[in-house]
């Protein structure tokens, strides 16, 4: 029991897998075919195949051209007193056509095709022909070898819907001798819808291995088309982003090659101003001509310098200046020298002796020299 209803599930299963492609086919199918224009489409689908359908109604005859899918071409209506095979050719031949080129098919009027409607379980869809002849030759009055029966197949839910048309033989054999054709002759047979029923169509031979492939190639066709269309935009896409990232990169390495000019030029722009600097670091203290300048000018007439001397200190700090000389007033002069712009921090660093030649005073004064910045801003 277990097994049977695995088997069962799994039957279901793939008759709805089945529907469901079944139903994608076709709506791509219609979906494509609605781009182009109706008669493109028919004979795009039909393969340019047309059908020759032949009515009688009392004393007249009708013949409709129309295309495979149904779209009526051309129609014509005489007496049955002037018809013959001579005027399906000449028909025809209005149309462009000859007999070898249709599917002749007999239209009968309704009550003709017995018509009947069935609800199979999901399980049938593969034995579906057999089912439906053991369940006609069951539970209906005709015997398979006397009928003509065709059938429309399509599965909503669960379950199969079914409409299976039959028409016996001899109504077929008897509508085709009154119009002069041959049981042969006859590819299909059609009649007018029974109330809401789809239109009944009984094909009386089956359709070719071709024929009926090549619908199933057309959707495998479009479906390999998508496919390659959607392969060859993703081709197109990854080439543009390519293209995209080799123009960064090139765009990449030609800013890398302006950078690196720009950090050259930079590096050579800091290498002279750190020799600016340096130059402007030298000028920032006087030179030894201007200060021997200034204490010319502050020293009074009657005093002289006998010595100069700088004394190197630390980077960064003031030089120091010792003062070697005689004067009346040595000790006049360490505020004289304090008071220039040029010279702070002034101050004896030896004691004052009297000098037996000159016989005046012995001084050895100090000080710091001011910076050039200093001396420029005292000076304005």
């Amino acid at each position: 029991m277990e097994v049977s209803g695995v088997t069962r599930s799994v039957a279901l299963y793939r008759g709805m897998l089945s529907d469901f492609t079944s139903r994608i086919g076709r709506w791509w199918l219609r979906e494509f075919l609605d781009i182009f224009p109706t008669s493109f489409a028919d004979w795009l689908i039909d393969r340019g195949a047309k059908r020759l359908v032949i009515s009688k109604e009392n004393d007249a005859v009708t013949l409709e051209v129309s295309s495979e899918r149904g779209r009526t071409l051309a129609t014509t209506r005489v007496s049955h007193a002037h018809y013959g095979l001579d005027l399906i050719d000449e028909f025809l031949h209005t149309q462009h056509l000859v007999r070898d080129q249709v599917s002749i098919g007999l239209r009968l009027a309704a009550e003709c095709v017995f018509a009947r409607n069935l609800l199979l379980p999901a399980e049938t869809h593969r034995t579906i022909d057999a089912v439906l002849a053991r369940d006609l030759a069951t539970k209906t009055p005709f015997r398979l070898e006397d009928v003509y029966s065709d059938k429309m197949v399509y599965r909503k839910g669960e379950q199969i819907h079914v409409w299976q048309w039959v028409v016996r033989r001899h109504f077929v054999e008897d509508a085709a001798k009154v119009l002069c054709l041959r049981p042969d002759d006859v590819a299909f047979i059609d009649s007018e819808n029974q109330d809401d029923a789809p239109r009944p169509y009984v094909r009386l031979r089956s359709t070719s291995a071709n024929e009926n492939r090549w619908v199933y190639g057309t959707f495998v066709l479009l479906i390999l088309t998508a496919c390659g269309l959607a392969i060859l935009a993703g081709g197109l896409k990854y080439r543009c982003q390519q293209n995209t990232l080799d123009g960064l990169t090139v765009e990449l390495d030609s800013a890398r090659a302006r950078v690196q000019r720009v950090n050259a030029a930079l590096r050579a722009i800091n290498e002279q101003r750190a020799g600016t600097l340096q130059l402007q670091s030298k000028k920032r203290a006087p030179g030894l001509r201007d200060v021997w300048e200034e204490i010319t000018r502050i020293l009074p007439s009657h005093s002289w310098l006998t010595e100069l001397r700088v004394t190197e200190t630390v980077p960064g700090e003031a030089q120091q200046l010792v003062f070697s000389g005689l004067s009346p007033a040595a000790a006049s002069l360490v505020a004289m020298i304090d008071r220039s712009t040029f010279f702070t921090d002034a101050a004896l660093i030896a004691p004052i002796s009297i000098d037996p030649t000159e016989g005046k005073e012995r001084f050895v004064i100090q000080a710091k020299l001011q910076s050039l910045d200093l001396v420029r801003t005292a000076a304005q």
